[in-house]
């Protein structure tokens, strides 16, 4: 018989966990399913410390929290709360800006950090590297509000201890000229974005000099069939937001 096998009497906890004693050494054990057809195993030295145990788990499996031990990247937990916090609960404008931050700068440096592992040295790390790709501070910024949101979300739900992002400094703010977009680079831009959901939304956006506000606000109201505009980006006397996808 397996030094695992429930000695008889052993219940199941309301039939959402196994409640059960491991002979080899008389300890209690509670078996947690979670996603994937994967087991957390919880122990304790009496029945009742391990119940107790169980029922906090199952409630944190319900919530959508990790279980402790249980790894939780930086990246997973920023995916999920892209989808399930920012996407029903923040403007577009705010989702595009977000996850592009996510996927372009944050997921690809230092997603592979558990998140209870985060500390200023990743984010400054995100940030020199940003800054030597000649990176905008309106770019950095993006990032560093991305993440302070994110990890401020992820203290509330007690997933690590603080918000790490205000421990570290944000870049001065430079009054540099904006740089629009060449012909060709907007060319190629388009021919990147084809497919994608907001492809209208982007060409748009490129066609008008329009900001991503700008271009989020618009109501039909504000669009005259009849008028015709000779294509091609505008967008030469105009800052761009710094935040826009297209960087």
């Amino acid at each position: 018989m397996s030094s695992e096998t429930p000695r008889r009497g052993g219940k199941r906890g309301n039939g959402e966990g196994t409640i059960y004693q491991r002979q080899s050494d008389g300890k209690w054990c509670a078996s947690v399913s979670l996603d994937g057809g994967r087991r957390k195993v919880l122990y304790g030295k009496t029945r009742q410390e391990v119940a107790r145990k169980l029922a906090a788990a199952l409630r944190d499996v319900q919530m959508g929290m990790p279980l402790p031990g249980d790894r939780l990247t930086l990246e997973r937990f920023l995916l999920d709360w892209l989808a399930s916090t920012v996407k029903p609960s923040r403007s577009s404008g705010t989702y595009l800006r977000y996850e592009a931050a996510c996927r372009l700068h944050i997921i690809p440096k230092i997603g592979r950090v558990p998140l209870t592992k985060v500390g200023p040295t990743h984010i400054q790390r995100v940030q020199t590297d940003l800054v030597a790709a000649g990176k905008s501070a309106a770019t950095i910024n993006l990032v560093r509000a991305c993440l302070c949101s994110a990890l401020t979300r992820a203290e509330k739900w007690q997933l690590v201890q603080r918000n790490v992002v205000p421990l570290t400094e944000a870049p001065r703010s430079s009054a540099e000229e904006p740089q629009p977009l060449t012909p060709e680079q907007a060319q190629a831009f388009l021919q990147a974005a084809a497919g994608h959901e907001f492809e209208h939304l982007f060409t748009l956006m490129l066609a008008t000099g329009l900001r991503i506000g700008e271009a989020l606000g618009l109501q039909w109201s504000a669009v005259n069939p009849r008028v015709k505009t000779a294509p091609g980006p505008q967008t030469a006397d105009r800052d761009p937001a710094p935040a826009a996808p297209v960087r």
